[in-house]
């Protein structure tokens, strides 16, 4: 039997460190053009999709000491840190998307799955209906389904 590897777990950057009056490493890291920021979120969504999440999950986080308040970054953290079964670090990251573009409903989702990968149905029932109207008015049928199927789960484990 071959041991199990940990999960890995991502440093995900906090306002201090991006913020703070000693981070000009970070302040000099947010002057970095677009073009350069854009090519590396390609590369961190090129090897997310190709499944080397730990790769991906450093190159974001670069590119979160880069932009903090670039919404998809933190959407794409999150899923990293889901994919690696670190779902309190995912919805850390996830909140944090949702705050900067509340409107993306596939953070949205994320975010309740990961909720409800750690137990917390309390928390991710009453954002489901919400969500759902939401995906709705954008016409985002599909994830609009996918947070409707989850309903049934959460009301079938609270009826045994």
């Amino acid at each position: 039997m071959q041991p199990v590897a940990a999960p890995a777990r991502f440093v995900l950057p906090s306002p201090d460190l991006v913020r703070g009056p000693q981070s000009e490493a970070a302040h000099a890291m947010q002057a970095t053009g677009d073009g350069t920021v854009a090519s590396l979120y390609r590369r961190a969504y090129w090897l997310r999709r190709q499944g080397d999440v730990r790769q991906a999950g450093h190159l974001l986080t670069a590119l979160l000491l880069m932009r903090p308040d670039e919404a998809v970054f933190w959407a794409a953290m999150g899923e990293c840190c889901a994919a690696v079964q670190d779902h309190d670090s995912a919805v850390l990251a996830l909140s944090r998307a949702a705050m900067l573009r509340p409107d993306h409903g596939p953070t949205g989702l994320n975010l309740v799955r990961s909720l409800l990968a750690l137990g917390r149905d309390d928390l991710a029932r009453p954002l489901i209906p919400v969500l759902v109207a939401q995906a709705q008015a954008c016409a985002d049928t599909l994830t609009a389904a996918r947070l409707t199927r989850l309903t049934p789960p959460l009301e079938q484990a609270h009826a045994s």
